[in-house]
C-alpha cells in the first residue's frame, strides 16, 4: 500500500516581492509571484495524481487573511477537489486561528484545531490508508510543545506529522523542542515542519523529517532556488522524497572581484566590463545545476546583489561619492537588461542594488606600527575585543538595534547582522577601516 503526496509550508499568500525596484514591481505586478507559486504547487499535484497536500503552516501571511488570497487559495483547493486531491494543514504563528475561525469553503480541505493535537484518516474506498496529526497556533506565538500530545499508537498504516516549529527549546515562541524531541515520538512516519523558510531534510531515516522552506523567495534573506516536496511512500521503509522547484523568481548575491590583470582603469571601464561580463558572472558564481535544467524549458528572473570589489583603483580616484557610483552602475545594468531585453532566451536580469569595493592600498601592519604607535593601540584593541566575549557583548549593546538575534530564525532579516556569524567580520573590517582613514591623515 502506497501514499503519495507534496509537503508544502510558509507559502505566504498576500505578500509579494520585498522590493522597492519599480521595474520589477511592475513586472510582477499583474501576476504575483507568491501567488503564482502556490497554483504552480496545484498543478504539480495534479500532474503528479498526488494523494494528498500537506500545509504545514502559515499559508497566509497575515491572520487578516487578504480578499485576494483568500480567493486564490479557494480557486487552487476547488481544482485540488476536482481531482479528488485532499488537503491537510494547519495554521502557523502569521495565521492563528483562535476557535473556529479558519474559513472552510471545500470538503477537502481539513484544518486541524488550535485547542488540542488532532487525529484525521485518510482513507480510499473506505480503507484507512494514513492518519495524519496536528494542531494549529491558536495566536501569533505559541509556547506549547504540541508534539508532546502527538501520541498514535498503533501503526498498522502511514502516519503523518504536521508540526509548525523552530525546534529551539530556548524559544518559547514558536512550539520549543528540537529534533532529538521528535525522534522519541513513537510510531510517526514521516514530521512535515513549518516555520523555516530554508528546505531541508533532518533526518533521513524513520521518521523522516523535513522541512521545505517557502516556496517563493520575496527578499535576499529568501535567496536561491524554492520549492517544496513531493514524497512517495511505497512500503514504511521504501520511499522517495523529491524536491521540487517553484520559484520563478530567484534571489541570488553575486560576488566577484575585478582583478588587476583586467586593467580596469576609470568608472566608465567598471561599467563595460560588467555589462559585458554579466551574463558570464551569472552563470559561473550562481546559478546552479538545477536552475540551468529549468531554463531550458521555462523562464526564470534573477534579482541580483552585486558585490564587487575593484583591484587597482582606490576611492580617492574618484570625486562623486562611492554610493553615487553604485546609483549609477546599477541604473546602467537595469538599462540593458530591462525586461524586455534577457540574457538569452529564458533568463531575465534584475539588479536591485550594489555595493563596490576599491582597493585601499596601505602598508603592512607590521610596518604601521613602526610607522606611529596610534597604529600599535588600534590593533591592541582589535585583538582585545575579538578575544574577550564581555567586549563584544559591550559593543553588541553600544551599537544597538541593529542585530538579528537568534529568537526567530523564520527568516532573516537582511538588513541586520546575525551577531554570532558576523562579529568577526564586522571587527575586522573596522580594523581596516580605521587604519585606511588614519593611514590617510598620518601616515602619509
Amino acid at each position: 500500500m502506497s501514499i503519495k503526496f507534496i509537503h508544502t509550508a510558509d507559502l505566504h499568500l498576500g505578500s509579494s516581492l520585498h522590493t522597492e525596484n519599480d521595474d520589477i514591481l511592475k513586472f510582477a505586478k499583474d501576476e504575483n509571484p507568491v501567488i503564482k507559486s502556490f497554483h504552480n504547487l496545484v498543478d504539480t499535484a495534479i500532474n503528479e495524481k498526488v494523494d494528498f497536500v500537506l500545509i504545514a503552516g502559515d499559508l497566509f501571511d497575515s491572520d487578516e487573511r487578504s480578499v485576494r488570497a483568500v480567493k486564490e487559495f479557494n480557486k487552487g483547493a476547488k481544482k485540488l477537489y476536482d481531482h479528488n486531491i485532499d488537503i491537510y494543514m494547519i495554521a502557523g504563528n502569521h495565521d492563528p486561528i483562535n476557535g473556529n475561525n479558519f474559513f472552510k469553503i471545500f470538503e477537502n480541505v481539513n484544518i486541524f484545531s488550535s485547542k488540542k493535537a488532532e487525529v484525521k484518516e485518510y482513507k480510499v474506498d473506505k480503507e484507512l490508508k494514513a492518519r495524519i496529526i496536528g494542531q494549529s497556533y491558536r495566536s501569533n506565538s505559541d509556547s506549547r510543545k504540541m508534539y508532546e500530545n502527538y501520541n498514535l499508537a498503533d501503526n498498522s498504516v502511514y502516519n503523518i506529522a504536521l508540526l509548525h516549529t523552530q525546534l529551539d527549546r530556548q524559544n518559547n515562541n514558536y512550539v520549543p523542542g528540537n529534533l532529538n524531541d521528535l525522534l522519541k515520538i513513537n510510531n510517526i512516519d514521516y514530521w512535515a515542519l513549518g516555520h523555516i523558510h530554508q528546505n531541508k531534510i533532518l533526518h533521513k531515516e524513520k521518521p523522516l523529517t523535513v522541512y521545505p522552506g517557502i516556496p517563493q523567495g520575496r527578499d535576499f534573506g529568501e535567496p536561491n532556488m524554492k520549492g517544496f516536496y513531493l514524497v512517495e511512500f511505497k512500503s514504511k521503509k521504501d520511499y522517495k522524497i523529491e524536491f521540487i522547484a517553484n520559484s520563478d523568481y530567484i534571489w541570488k548575491e553575486v560576488n566577484f572581484t575585478i582583478s588587476k590583470k583586467e586593467n580596469v582603469k576609470s568608472f566608465s571601464e567598471i561599467i563595460s566590463y560588467l555589462k559585458e561580463n554579466a551574463i558570464k558572472l551569472l552563470f559561473n558564481n550562481v546559478i546552479t545545476k538545477r536552475e540551468k535544467n529549468i531554463i531550458k524549458k521555462s523562464m526564470l528572473t534573477y534579482i541580483i546583489r552585486w558585490k564587487i570589489k575593484v583591484e587597482g583603483l582606490s576611492n580617492d580616484e574618484f570625486n562623486e561619492d562611492i554610493k553615487e557610483l553604485e546609483i549609477i552602475l546599477a541604473e546602467e545594468l537595469r538599462s540593458k537588461f530591462n525586461n524586455n531585453n534577457f540574457i538569452r532566451e529564458n533568463i531575465a536580469l534584475w539588479t536591485e542594488d550594489i555595493n563596490l569595493e576599491f582597493d585601499s592600498i596601505i602598508p603592512s601592519k607590521e610596518k604601521l606600527i613602526k610607522n606611529d604607535n596610534i597604529f600599535k593601540e588600534i590593533l591592541s584593541v582589535k585583538k582585545c575585543i575579538s578575544n574577550n566575549k564581555d567586549l563584544q557583548n559591550e559593543l553588541k549593546n553600544t551599537l544597538g538595534d541593529i542585530w538579528q538575534g537568534s529568537d526567530d530564525k523564520e527568516n532573516i532579516d537582511e538588513f541586520r547582522f546575525s551577531f554570532d556569524n558576523e562579529i568577526d567580520d564586522i571587527i575586522e573590517e573596522a580594523e581596516k577601516k580605521i587604519l585606511v582613514d588614519l593611514w590617510k591623515k598620518r601616515g602619509e
